[in-house]
């Protein structure tokens, strides 16, 4: 029989502090310093959403970012500039600066930290056990490295572009990993078709610096990052991103335990969702029961996440002592 971990941003919080949560991305991409691409960005919100900055840079309104990018999706999705100013080419930059923020942000604040909490998580896992991250970070990749293990992401991966990683895929033991949303070492071929890793190594972010490894090596034309953004209108057209998610659910439909860690269920993940309890309820089908569902929170027994996973699922089994509690002393004892 098979667990399946589900790790939400809060997993990513409990191994390194620094990690930022999605409200903490728009304010702290603002914030970047000596980025001339910012500066568009910072006149689109002061434009559209009427905020200017005090004496500090700091704003008096917060603006999700999930709110900016539905907007520019909207807009491109529409093929409807929103004036002479922002033009769809104009808004086009707009949201691959967001995107770069976004990449940007993450490798400033998972530059360095000690892994340990996830690495134990890594050494107390059968063969069977499946990850499914929400993540972009390389925290649970890294941490199967460390464990002398190769990620398994579901995926045909064409080549290495990291030759500091040399004994990737080479590795005997492999553990799954169902990245969601994508990866920050994912580069994607649009006319190759094709997925080519930088393990252990954020590149994405080498894309928009139009660095050595920003285009394919084979036509030469420029990747693109494989990420799902924090928006309302997530598209999860490429066939790798369906590859990943087609896999994750055959593993959730098998499990005997699902546990989810600091993942809030929010209502507006109502893809996630949905496939979780569509994963369920063919779990109930194939094996007869329910799987054991477990949620890993690190908040009050009496809060809105443990109410949303009691009404889409029922009866669960909920912890509030959060993530590292649960690896030291519940996991495998």
């Amino acid at each position: 029989m098979a667990r399946v971990f589900v790790l939400g941003a809060g997993s990513s919080i409990a191994v390194m502090n620094k990690a930022p949560r999605n409200d903490e991305l728009l304010p702290r991409i603002l914030k970047l310093r000596r980025e001339p691409r910012i500066s568009p960005l910072k006149q689109f919100l002061e434009d559209f959403y009427q905020i200017v900055p005090d004496s500090q840079g700091e704003y008096s309104r917060k603006v999700p970012l999930e709110d900016v990018l539905s907007q520019l999706d909207f807009c491109i999705a529409e093929n409807r500039p929103l004036s002479t100013t922002y033009s769809l080419a104009t808004l086009a930059e707009l949201r691959e600066t967001l995107v770069y923020g976004i990449c940007r942000v993450l490798k400033q604040s998972l530059r360095s930290g000690e892994l340990y909490l996830m690495k134990k998580l890594i050494r107390k896992l059968s063969p069977n056990d499946v990850i499914i991250s929400l993540n972009y970070d390389l925290i649970v990749d890294n941490s199967v490295m460390h464990a002398s293990k190769t990620p398994d992401y579901g995926i045909p991966i064409r080549q290495v572009r990291n030759p500091h990683v040399l004994y990737y895929n080479l590795l005997p033991e492999s553990v799954q990993v169902y990245k969601l949303h994508g990866s920050l070492n994912w580069l994607y071929c649009p006319v190759c078709r094709a997925v080519d890793l930088t393990p252990g190594e954020k590149a994405v972010l080498y894309i928009f610096e139009n660095k050595e490894v920003s285009n394919c090596p084979i036509c030469g034309t420029r990747y693109d990052p494989v990420i799902i953004t924090p928006t309302f209108l997530k598209n999860y057209d490429n066939r790798f991103i369906g590859q990943v998610w087609l896999e994750a659910e055959t593993r959730l439909q098998s499990a005997h335990e699902i546990i989810f860690i600091g993942y809030s269920l929010p209502d507006a993940d109502i893809i996630l969702r949905t496939m979780f309890a569509r994963s369920i309820y063919w779990n109930r089908l194939l094996n007869g029961q329910s799987p054991h569902i477990t949620v890993i929170d690190s908040n009050t027994a009496q809060n809105p996440t443990r109410e949303r996973y009691e009404a889409l699922f029922g009866n669960i089994d909920y912890m509030h002592q959060g993530f590292k509690y649960y690896v030291q002393n519940i996991l495998n004892n």
